[in-house]
């Protein structure tokens, strides 16, 4: 059960430290000009990494964010591993079907 908050000033406070995390994700990729995987973003940003997630899913959503498949080869045995980046300009993410 999620709690109520208290007053109005509680749950713009919540949705303002909500934002802040959610655009230092975004800068963050912005800034490293690359990919991520999430283990390197929770090192790098100090963030829980299901709450996270959810950020970036969330980020993705809005087109700001983009995630792939990173294909690595460790020690001869292949990895699969998502990765995160974030293109200077939002993109409207495609529909299944389209393109």
């Amino acid at each position: 059960m999620i709690a109520r908050p208290a007053s109005l000033g509680q749950l713009a406070a919540a949705v303002a430290r909500q934002s802040a995390l959610r655009r230092e994700v975004l800068e963050h990729l912005r800034g490293v000009g690359g990919v991520r995987t999430l283990p390197e973003l929770v090192t790098a940003l100090g963030r829980d990494p299901v709450l996270l997630r959810a950020d970036l899913d969330l980020l993705e959503a809005e087109g700001v964010v983009w995630h792939r498949d990173l294909i690595m080869a460790r020690g001869g045995v292949e990895v699969t591993e998502i990765c995160w980046w974030a293109p200077r300009v939002a993109v409207p993410a495609q529909q299944e079907g389209e393109g």
